[in-house]
């Protein structure tokens, strides 16, 4: 994406409310669903077992 691609991208953004809202509401999912401490730890858990393995 070169900067003309992402200043038409910008205003793109800046003209449509509903896909602003729509993105944000998809970021905010992803998040909750991904970087949960639940999740975190699960994911250090998988790691730490691996490298223990390893030995």
């Amino acid at each position: 994406l070169d900067s003309q691609g992402l200043a038409d991208y910008i205003r793109s953004l800046a003209a449509n409310q509903e896909l602003v809202n729509s993105l944000g509401q998809a970021g905010r999912e992803y998040l909750l669903e991904n970087f949960t401490p639940e999740v975190i730890a699960k994911q250090y858990d998988q790691v730490l077992c691996e490298a223990l393995s390893r030995q």
